[in-house]
């Protein structure tokens, strides 16, 4: 089982004792503790009749832009800890482009944030669908063979009244 880029790679983090694979930058950096805020993935869609659009910036994306940014000499360190401090307070759903940045901010660092936008979300769920074409090319286990962890066979047992 792999999991990426939002709720996946906070699953896959949790789980990977019991072989969950994490993939991805957003999973990996769940797993290794330097993510530890599920808002960081969270984000807020437009309605159906609109195709579902993002209507909210998750911290996994603003961060690699924001530092893509400072990279490239486009906005200074102290336009960076702004923005960035900023964004890190903003409840999920209100971090919108529009509240990250303030109508006083200069427009070229709106126009550059569109500019170079990384959406690390989407980027770790291609590399999950690179993954999962690997794994359709190998071997896999038959489809009535169950590989139980520790914890799936105590809670089996605990459900059957038998010892583990």
């Amino acid at each position: 089982m792999l999991g990426s880029s939002s709720m996946g790679a906070l699953r896959a983090a949790e789980c990977a004792a019991f072989g969950m694979r994490p993939v991805g930058v957003i999973a990996r950096d769940y797993f290794d503790g330097t993510l530890d805020d599920d808002a960081a993935v969270a984000i807020s869609h437009g309605p159906e009749e609109l195709g579902y659009p993002p209507v909210t910036e998750p911290l996994v994306n603003v961060k690699p832009t924001l530092l893509r940014l400072r990279t490239l000499q486009l906005i200074s360190e102290a336009e960076h800890a702004r923005l960035w401090d900023r964004a890190s307070r903003l409840y999920f759903k209100d971090r919108s482009v529009e509240a990250l940045f303030a109508p006083d901010e200069r427009p070229e660092v709106l126009a550059a944030y569109s500019e170079h936008y990384i959406n690390r979300k989407a980027e770790d769920a291609l590399q999950l669908v690179d993954e999962l074409k690997l794994c359709s090319a190998t071997p896999n286990h038959r489809r009535d063979e169950v590989q139980r962890s520790p914890f799936a066979q105590q809670v089996l047992a605990e459900m059957l009244g038998a010892p583990a």
